[in-house]
């Protein structure tokens, strides 16, 4: 994990696999965006790409930047990282505080498949498979979500995750998640399932919607009470099957691959004795060591 500075303004890159072809994650603007968060979520989607053994390291971007500041301050990163962008060397994605038409910019070389902007169901295929990916991942712990309840929390991915449930057929759903339920889905903050948190849930699954949602106390401490939980990396990877679709040509067979990859990680994670958050580790850091000297240190846990 490499931090680089930018020398036109105040924001920075985590480059998780600085020897990596092409790295790719979000850019996050605040006042003040810390470092540690932004590894995490390099480190996050490193294991994201790995799991599907895609040669692309993780990144996280932080802008820091007073609200009158802003446009200016977002205006010069991307001019900056324009001819990186341009070069295939990274792929960035607009995150908390930063507007989506704020990097419009790099759109042009954006190396991606164009399917990721197609819509789908008045969402984004990024976003619909983001909340979908959830969904099945949970869908394979189980095995089928007929007669399930969930707690959705009331975050970004709220809408999708909905959804996605609803179209299962599964609309028993609270935005409570410390209810009477049988799956957690959240993650709108970094190790908001800590040890406390974790000894609150009622459920008997967690699945994560964002990065670095559950800290490593928070495991050991779910796994103790029986309660599983699912590997963040695998259950947010819906949105990378639109960038990177393989061989898929249509949103169809893009949805259709991503359903039956996520649900078959899970599946076999899920059958692991030591549990799926270390079973989809192992499964990663065995396609990256085809392809990096050295495994990254530390695993996707806050």
């Amino acid at each position: 994990m490499t931090i680089q500075k930018l020398t036109t303004t105040n924001a920075f890159l985590a480059i998780d696999l600085p020897g990596s072809p092409s790295s790719a994650g979000v850019v996050r603007a605040a006042p003040k965006v810390l470092q540690g968060g932004a590894i995490a979520m390099a480190r996050t989607a490193t294991y994201t790409f790995a799991v599907r053994e895609l040669k692309v390291g993780g990144m996280s971007a932080g802008i820091s930047a007073e609200p009158d500041e802003r446009d200016a301050t977002i205006a010069a990163f991307v001019a900056e990282v324009a001819p990186r962008v341009e070069a295939g060397e990274l792929v960035i994605d607009a995150a908390k505080g930063v507007p989506a038409d704020a990097l419009a910019d790099l759109d042009a070389h954006d190396p991606r498949s164009p399917l990721h902007r197609e819509q789908v169901d008045g969402r984004s295929l990024d976003e619909h498979l983001l909340g979908l990916g959830a969904v099945v991942a949970a869908e394979a712990a189980f095995g089928s979500l007929d007669g399930r309840r969930a707690a959705v929390e009331a975050g970004p991915a709220a809408a999708s995750v909905t959804a996605a449930l609803a179209a299962r057929g599964l609309t028993d759903v609270v935005d409570d998640l410390s209810a009477d339920v049988d799956i957690v889905f959240c993650g709108s903050r970094q190790a908001m399932i800590d040890g406390a948190a974790a000894e609150t849930l009622a459920a008997k699954v967690l699945v994560p919607t964002g990065a670095h949602a559950l800290s490593a106390k928070g495991l050991a401490v779910l796994h103790r009470r029986g309660i599983v939980a699912l590997p963040d990396f695998v259950t947010t990877a819906g949105p990378t099957f639109a960038g990177w679709p393989g061989s898929a040509t249509t949103v169809e067979a893009v949805i259709a691959d991503a359903e039956a990859t996520i649900a078959a990680i899970i599946a076999e994670a899920n059958a692991h004795e030591e549990g799926p958050v270390l079973a989809a580790c192992y499964r990663a850091e065995a396609f990256l060591s085809t392809w990096q000297e050295t495994l990254p240190f530390g695993r996707p846990l806050a």
